[in-house]
């Protein structure tokens, strides 16, 4: 399958939540061409996720911080930082 080919699995899986509609529709349009390990390694879920994250990656909610609809304090978990404005093109110019 060409998503063997191109991309090398490296990834235990990978569950997607509160993922918007549109996120849904254009990866049932690229699913059929990922292996079939490849797409049960790939899971993803809209806002009522709690049973498929259970399921799929052995979370619960609790482990999730409160922005991504968990329960835990988003101070508890690793924040990221907003990239400064302009580094893309810095990025990009070095590659």
């Amino acid at each position: 399958a060409l998503g063997k080919q191109c991309f090398p699995e490296v990834t235990a899986s990978v569950t997607v939540i509160r993922a918007p509609r549109s996120f849904t529709f254009v990866y049932n349009a690229v699913k059929p061409f990922l292996t079939p390990v490849m797409r049960r390694k790939i899971c993803i879920l809209g806002d009522d996720f709690e049973a498929g994250l259970r399921l799929h990656a052995g979370l619960d909610r609790s482990s999730l911080p409160e922005f991504l609809g968990g329960r835990a304090s988003d101070d508890e978990i690793s924040q990221a930082a907003q990239l400064p404005q302009g580094v893309g093109k810095t990025l990009a110019s070095h590659s």
